[in-house]
């Protein structure tokens, strides 16, 4: 058992933190333990960790993908926008989306390998192409919707703006803040 810890400690750590980071946010703010929220915060973990592993492998040939922030916008829109909140319209929402996906990726890799231009300006530029070609074509609005199956449920505003100052002064901080 000596030899595991001294080994993975740091592993072990890091889950008890975030176990006892899970209970402490838990309590302070009820209802966020629960099953629904947990599954919420599954699923950004699973895209998170996928968007991870494919910078991974940009990082291993020695670049640093700083596109992907506006390409997953461009992605939510055209979902949104596309699909107008109708599942049947996934069918071919999906492959048109990650085929816009695969063509973004496909402009950055041809600035690096064939015009060869470092991969941290190219994605960079791209990011601001994406970023300005989304904000012209949308005006900064939002459209489509979500699915009728789950609605979000209403929030508490007043309660959610007070939850930062409330954390603050429980741990023994003072807060201060504009709104």
């Amino acid at each position: 058992m000596g030899n595991i810890w001294r080994n993975h400690s740091a592993i072990f750590i890091t889950y008890m933190i975030a176990i006892m980071l899970l209970v402490f946010v838990s309590i302070a703010r009820p209802g966020y333990g629960n099953i629904d929220n947990l599954n919420l915060l599954a699923v950004m973990a699973a895209i998170l960790g996928i968007t991870s592993l494919g910078q991974t492998f940009v990082v291993l040939t020695a670049g640093l993908d700083l596109s992907i922030p506006w390409m997953f916008s461009i992605s939510a829109f055209l979902m949104a926008g596309l699909s107008h909140g109708q599942d049947e319209a996934l069918f071919y929402v999906v492959p048109f989306v990650l085929l816009v996906g695969f063509g973004m990726g496909l402009l950055n890799g041809f600035g690096v390998a064939y015009i060869g231009i470092s991969p941290i300006i190219m994605t960079m530029a791209t990011n601001i192409i994406f970023q300005g070609l989304l904000i012209g074509i949308t005006g900064g609005m939002p459209s489509g919707g979500a699915s009728g199956r789950e609605r979000p449920r209403a929030r508490d505003d007043a309660r959610d703006q007070q939850l930062i100052p409330d954390l603050a002064r429980d741990i023994g901080f003072r807060a201060s803040h504009t709104v």
